[in-house]
C-alpha cells in the first residue's frame, strides 16, 4: 500500500509540475498575434538591404552608417547607431528613429536577431508586404498594427515574430533611457544613443 500511494503522488506531482521557462527575451504586445519560438533548424535567414529614418525629425539618422547593421559582421567598432540625445526621443518630439530591412520578396516572417553595444532600450517591430524604401517615409498607420514589442534589456536578443507574410520590418526604437550615458563621442556629456551591431531577419 505504501509503494502504490508512492507512485501515486509521484505521478500527481509530475501532472503538476510547472512548464519549463520560456527561452524568449521579449514580450508580445497584446495588438499582436501569438509569436511562437521556432526550432532553429526551421529559420532560415534571409538577405536584406537596409535603410534608416528620423521619425518626426529631419528624416535622416546616420544613413551611412546603415549597411553595418546587415554585414554579417559582428564588430563593435563597425555599428549602425542613433544620433545622440540627452532624453528620450519623445523630449525631441519624435515617436523614435526607425531601421528598415528589406526582402527580395514576400516571405513568412519569423524572427529577428538583434546584437547591440549596450542594453537599456527598446523598440516596436511592424512587417508589410511592400517594398522597405517606398515604405520608409509612410505614417505609422500604414505599417498595420505593430507585431511585436523588444525589451533590449540585454544586448543580444532572439526576437520570435507571428508568422505573417512580408517583405519588409520596420524596428521603432521608441526608448532609450536605460542605456548608459556617454560624451556623444567627445562631442558633449550625459547623452544617450543605442547601438546596433546585427540585426538578422528570419523566415520560415
Amino acid at each position: 500500500v505504501m509503494i502504490a500511494s508512492a507512485l501515486v503522488v509521484g505521478a500527481a506531482a509530475r501532472r503538476s509540475a510547472p512548464p519549463p521557462p520560456s527561452t524568449t527575451t521579449t514580450t508580445e504586445p497584446a495588438v499582436a498575434p501569438a509569436a511562437r519560438p521556432l526550432d532553429p533548424e526551421s529559420r532560415v535567414r534571409v538577405p536584406v538591404t537596409v535603410s534608416t529614418y528620423d521619425a518626426g525629425g529631419d528624416g535622416e539618422e546616420n544613413d551611412d552608417l546603415a549597411p553595418f547593421a546587415v554585414d554579417d559582421v559582428v564588430d563593435t567598432d563597425k555599428t549602425w547607431r542613433t544620433e545622440c540625445y540627452r532624453g528620450e526621443f519623445s523630449a525631441a518630439g519624435k515617436p523614435g528613429v526607425v531601421l528598415i530591412l528589406t526582402a527580395a520578396s514576400v516571405v513568412d516572417t519569423v524572427g529577428l536577431d538583434v546584437i547591440t553595444t549596450h542594453p537599456g532600450w527598446s523598440a516596436t517591430v511592424y512587417v508589410s508586404s511592400d517594398e522597405g524604401e517606398r515604405m520608409r517615409t509612410a505614417p505609422l498607420g500604414r505599417w498595420g498594427m505593430p507585431v511585436q514589442h523588444i525589451d533590449g534589456s540585454r544586448t543580444s536578443l532572439e526576437v520570435s515574430l507571428p508568422t505573417v507574410r512580408g517583405r519588409s520590418v520596420l524596428i521603432l526604437f521608441d526608448a532609450l533611457g536605460g542605456v548608459p550615458a556617454d560624451d556623444c563621442f567627445g562631442s558633449a556629456s550625459s547623452y544617450r544613443h543605442i547601438e546596433v551591431v546585427e540585426v538578422r531577419f528570419y523566415a520560415r
